[in-house]
């Protein structure tokens, strides 16, 4: 993985993650824009894709991706829609309101719920796991389960594994499907500094942390 693509994944998200505030604030005054039919093109990448090529030009100028971003912009935007947000009906008082909200359908039952944390912690292990796996493949060296389990044990190199593969799903997720909810799991579990301020440079110091 490239600092390049580290820094577009990073910069698309931002706009991306903009963007979809702005369209819940028009969505207050424009009450069809969030209806069925109005977020099918979210459904996926390429179909996000043709509506982002289609549409960009009605976007804030600052949140507009160039020319060159567009395919992982849409990408990115569309996976939102797996990981962290949906669209749903929210009451105020009398009124009923077709809204953007943080979180995917609710699980109910706490045993669910804690099946469902439970899952998307091994999740997010293994994806911190596969994330130093091919770090390890690209610089040619070799790690064992049993330097991983114990490289797990330091706080400090897991946060920097934390930081590392949330970097690599976020480079993924400008290209393929999103993994899903694991992935927002891993951005809860960075240090709420990082989240406020995620840069390229830092999960590129990450990735010389766990290769030094």
């Amino acid at each position: 993985m490239k600092l390049e693509e580290i820094e577009t994944a990073v910069e698309v998200q931002r706009k991306a993650y903009q963007l979809l505030l702005w369209l819940k604030q028009r969505a207050r005054t424009n009450p069809d824009l969030f209806r069925s039919e109005q977020i099918e093109p979210f459904a996926t990448g390429a179909t996000c894709e043709e509506w982002v090529r289609r549409c960009s030009d009605s976007f804030p100028t600052q949140w507009r991706p160039l020319a060159e971003e567009v395919r992982a912009f849409a990408y990115v935007l569309s996976s939102f829609f797996k990981t962290s947000f949906r669209i749903a009906e929210v009451r105020h008082w009398d009124e009923v309101e077709t809204t953007l909200v943080a979180g995917l359908r609710g699980i109910r039952g706490r045993r669910h719920k804690q099946k469902l944390a439970q899952r998307q912690t091994q999740d997010a292990q293994d994806l911190r796991r596969l994330s130093l796996n091919l770090l390890s493949e690209e610089c040619g060296q070799i790690v064992t389960a049993e330097d991983i389990e114990h490289a797990g044990a330091d706080p400090e190199f897991s946060q920097q594994l934390t930081r590392y593969a949330y970097g690599v799903e976020l480079v993924r997720r400008c290209h393929y499907a999103s993994q899903g909810t694991v992935v927002h799991r891993l951005w809860l579990e960075l240090d709420e500094s990082v989240r406020k301020n995620l840069s390229a440079s830092t999960i590129w110091k990450a990735r010389e942390y766990l290769v030094a």
